[in-house]
């Protein structure tokens, strides 16, 4: 059986943070959830911190050729991936964004913040949502 983690890319725009006596649907019309089609998912070996890989001179190529870097795969239409990893894989999974890594989920471990990890299940697939908030108030 295969193992890994899949997902989906999202976008959100707008304005999320909660009004009082707000229904749903006005909510709804102050933001916008969509898929993130054809952006780069990538599976590093945790842990990851943000600044060992967010310089001005990092490239989607120097990544590829960064000790920690695992894999590489692409979100459909639908803003879904699915990377084929090995179980027990401990891996921070990140996109490939307006020329820069990102993942707006940190952990924070002894005295360092790092990038959300996750380890791969034995015999199964782990979901992992990613949620591109760059344009969005929440």
């Amino acid at each position: 059986m295969s193992s890994g983690v899949k997902g989906q890319v999202l976008k959100l725009t707008g304005d999320f943070m909660p009004c009082g006596g707000e229904t749903d649907l006005s909510r709804n019309s102050r933001n916008s959830t969509k898929p993130h089609k054809n952006i780069f998912v990538i599976a590093l070996k945790a842990p990851v911190s943000e600044n060992e890989f967010n310089s001005n001179s990092t490239t989607l190529e120097s990544i590829q050729h960064h000790s920690k870097f695992i894999k590489m795969t692409e979100t459909n239409s639908m803003g879904e991936y699915t990377l084929y990893l090995p179980p027990g894989l401990r891996v921070t999974i990140v996109i490939w964004l307006n020329n820069a890594l990102y993942l707006n989920l940190y952990e924070f471990v002894h005295t360092q913040m790092e990038w959300h990890s996750l380890t791969v299940p034995q015999s199964d697939y782990i979901t992992f949502n990613i949620k591109d908030t760059k344009d969005a108030v929440s």
